[in-house]
């Protein structure tokens, strides 16, 4: 069974992070179980309506500022409305702009990202209310008590068949400090009642068959996370402030042919990864390249996992060194060219990827912990190799690694090719039928001391290496 598989095999099961899957930095959000206490407005009267929401929610007291034991507010926050003055504008000399109450200029656009303004919000109540901790709405709960809230400092869950309508008292919604989740709906179509939407730290759309129209999400200005798995939709364009963005995965989508439309995003985290994980109509991801170029990830990770429609990894091109770069099951994937600024990676695998004849794009590789040719990230005999390479040529920089193997490979019949490497701990060359001993032997006595571990056989005798925790 392919990785991928397993992977995707937890997908219905729990949102939480499968066992054969990389840990990928960030905080998962879980749905809160079910105080039903209301929410009160935090500041003012609430206005007048039915009692407490039927749906879940957890510790839903308004947040309000109140003295302390010394007279110093607490630390419950208060949320109060906005005021915006209005701007006087006056005429000025040819070749200016005046502004007007919404920050446009009088060319229409939004004077900062020179794009057009984000639709204002008017506030649904007089008095906006802060939700604290988590909300769950579920088929048959009343939403009447939620038309003012502004702020849920929880996570916000949708789960089972809500269509649009019955979301509408959301519309005011604009900060969720945890996660929104929307899943296991199978008659949402569009996300309009989160179009005031401004701040999320992470977007779950999971098993959400029929949503095809996610453009509400575009007023987002700040996004840590955005996943999607067994969503056909397409994505938002978001254009405007660092997003603060460290995550994106997308999962068995269907239909998504192009990623063109991060190339308006931004990020601003210290990590950056990026999932793709069974997409069978994807052809480009170059939409990828504005979003690794950026300087400030510390950390990069990049999984690509069955794109049987990818024929090329351009938008890899701005990648120098990586933590992960696991790319397998790319079947039309002929050329690793992309990766030719690669200087250092953690893990690099390649799997699955029989149109790959040589390394050379991997030219500048100095460094790697793990690299491996072939199914070693929790390999067994089943496991993809790398049929199209017949040695390790084009690998001219790399000095050193920790763990090299190579697996299920049929046609790779020397281990020459890297002729810089001095250094490596462990070596693993499992279930390649056209290489013998002595390319093995070759191979250590070119390196400064003998491996601590090393193994040259079948499944039988050698062994790969667990990356991923159970």
């Amino acid at each position: 069974m392919p990785l991928r598989e397993r992977i995707l095999g937890c997908a219905l099961i729990t949102i939480a992070a499968c066992s054969d899957r990389p840990a990928m930095t960030g905080t998962e959000g879980t749905t809160g179980s079910a105080a039903s206490t209301g929410a009160e407005p935090s500041s003012g009267d609430a206005p007048t309506g039915p009692t407490a929401p039927t749906m879940s929610a957890t510790d839903t007291s308004a947040a309000s500022e109140t003295a302390g034991p010394t007279g110093d507010p607490t630390t419950e926050a208060s949320t109060e409305a906005t005021t915006v003055e209005p701007v006087e504008t006056t005429s000025g000399p040819p070749g200016t702009t005046s502004t007007g109450v919404d920050g446009t200029s009088s060319t229409g656009l939004d004077q900062t990202t020179g794009e057009p303004p984000v639709p204002a919000c008017p506030s649904n109540c007089e008095d906006p209310v802060t939700l604290r901790g988590d909300l769950t709405i579920k088929p048959g709960d009343s939403t009447t008590d939620l038309i003012c809230v502004t702020r849920i400092t929880g996570n916000l869950t949708i789960d089972g068949d809500l269509d649009e309508a019955a979301l509408l008292n959301l519309s005011g919604l604009e900060q969720v400090d945890g996660v929104l989740r929307i899943q296991d709906n199978n008659v949402l179509t569009g996300l309009a009642p989160f179009g005031c939407l401004r701040e999320v730290d992470e977007v779950l759309l999971l098993g959400l068959p029929a949503l095809v129209d996610v453009s509400a999400l575009e007023g987002l200005e700040k996004l840590g996370s955005f996943r999607t798995i067994l969503t056909g939709a397409p994505l938002p364009k978001l254009v405007g402030k660092p997003l603060g963005l460290h995550r994106i995965e997308l999962s068995s989508n269907p239909t998504l042919a192009d990623l063109d439309a991060l190339a308006t995003w931004t990020g601003g985290a210290d990590t950056f990864e990026v999932a793709l994980f069974d997409m069978p109509a994807l052809t480009d991801v170059s939409g990828l390249a504005a979003l690794l170029a950026d300087p400030a990830p510390a950390e990069r990770r990049i999984w690509f996992d069955g794109l049987p429609k990818l024929a090329s990894l351009a938008g890899l091109e701005p990648v120098i060194a990586a933590n992960w770069i696991v790319l397998e099951d790319l079947p039309l994937i002929a050329d690793l060219g992309p990766l030719a600024k690669l200087e250092s990676a953690g893990q690099l695998a390649l799997i699955g990827m029989p149109l790959v004849k040589s390394l050379k794009g991997l030219g500048k590789v100095k460094t790697a912990q793990w690299l491996f040719l072939g199914g070693c990230v929790n390999g067994w005999p089943e496991s993809g190799g790398m049929a199209g390479l017949t040695s390790l040529a084009g690998l001219d920089a790399l000095t050193s690694v920790e763990v090299l193997a190579v697996v299920n490979s049929a046609k790779i019949d020397s281990l020459a090719g890297a002729p810089a490497l001095k250094a490596a701990q462990n070596v693993q060359i499992i279930a390649d039928p056209q290489l013998v001993k002595a390319d093995v032997d070759a191979l250590i006595a070119q390196l400064g001391q003998a491996p601590m571990e090393q193994c040259f056989g079948d499944w039988d005798k050698c062994h790969c290496i667990e990356i991923i925790p159970p």
